[in-house]
């Protein structure tokens, strides 16, 4: 249990938004207490998603529907809350999305996956860097978003272009039923 307790994962960061959110209030707040306010706000935001996503699952009563807000889930947590992001995490949305009809979430799992896997290639070459490496923070507010960014802007462009999609269908559904 103390494995998976919080009080452990508020001292664990790398890779990840929270990473960069607690290297940037490091200075201001200290590494245990900006530590302790992002890995509390990363476990909110995962809880109230969750929350959203299952309301939405509810009401999609279709076979689809638990399977693809378990993977929105999965998502969200490991592009914008998961605190310690490691590579091997690129599998879980894989099997959720093979799952899923083919769009927007088989594309998001498999670039997710080829980026996750490239974390060495950008992270193993800081080994070769002249000594002294940069500080834990520099290259935690740096890197990890780097990292992450691509498939994190993708699913930010999935997100408007679905958005735009539904209101244009609305306004010509509205349309048609003003014509007739």
């Amino acid at each position: 249990v103390e494995t998976l307790s919080i009080e452990r994962r508020q001292a664990l960061f790398t890779s990840s938004l929270p990473a960069a959110a607690w290297a940037a209030l490091l200075p201001s707040l200290g590494k245990e207490l900006a530590g302790q306010r992002v890995s509390t706000v990363a476990v909110a935001l995962t809880a109230l998603f969750a929350l959203w996503q299952g309301v939405q699952a509810w009401r999609d009563r279709s076979w689809l529907g638990f399977t693809r807000a378990s993977f929105n889930i999965i998502m969200f947590y490991l592009l914008i809350t998961c605190l310690w992001f490691q590579s091997w995490y690129a599998v879980w949305p894989l099997g959720l999305a093979a799952l899923l009809p083919p769009g927007h979430a088989a594309r998001l799992a498999a670039l997710f996956g080829y980026v996750a896997l490239a974390k060495p290639l950008f992270f193993e070459p800081l080994w070769l860097w002249q000594r002294p490496l940069p500080p834990k923070e520099w290259r935690e507010l740096r890197l990890g978003p780097a990292l992450m960014a691509l498939p994190i802007l993708y699913a930010l462009a999935v997100l408007v272009n679905s958005r735009v999609r539904r209101e244009k269908m609305e306004s010509r559904e509205l349309m048609e039923t003003r014509e007739t």
